[in-house]
């Protein structure tokens, strides 16, 4: 069974791009009666249309079954090594990871504003 709201989030998606229920469907693969019945709630996609539908409605499947935004991706290699090296470090290590890390975007800021 699906979560609340998970329904309306179809309906709502698909009318803003200004899709029938019949379009959806097509680009889906089901019947259009079945976007009908997932809107209302009476009928749960598979994995694979639950897939598919988030793609025809671009959205992640997180936001269309749950509501979630999604999170920012990071998509800087570099800094992406480094948070995974920092991750394996020790709990004291990685807290002072954290402070560094906190302190450097703290005087950014300052200096942005000019006070520094």
């Amino acid at each position: 069974m699906m979560p609340e709201g998970f329904g309306r989030r179809i309906r709502q998606l698909r009318k803003a791009k200004n899709m029938t229920q019949t379009q959806l469907a097509k680009k889906v693969g089901v019947h259009y009666i079945h976007i009908g019945r997932y809107e209302r709630g009476k009928s749960d996609p598979n994995a694979y249309f639950l897939l598919r539908l988030a793609r025809a409605l671009g959205v992640t499947l997180d936001f269309l079954v749950y509501g979630k935004k999604p999170e920012p991706l990071l998509v800087d290699e570099e800094l992406l090594f480094l948070f995974r090296t920092i991750s394996t470090l020790s709990p004291q290590s990685r807290m002072a990871a954290k402070k560094l890390i906190n302190e450097f975007l703290v005087e950014l800021k300052k200096m942005a504003q000019g006070t520094v």
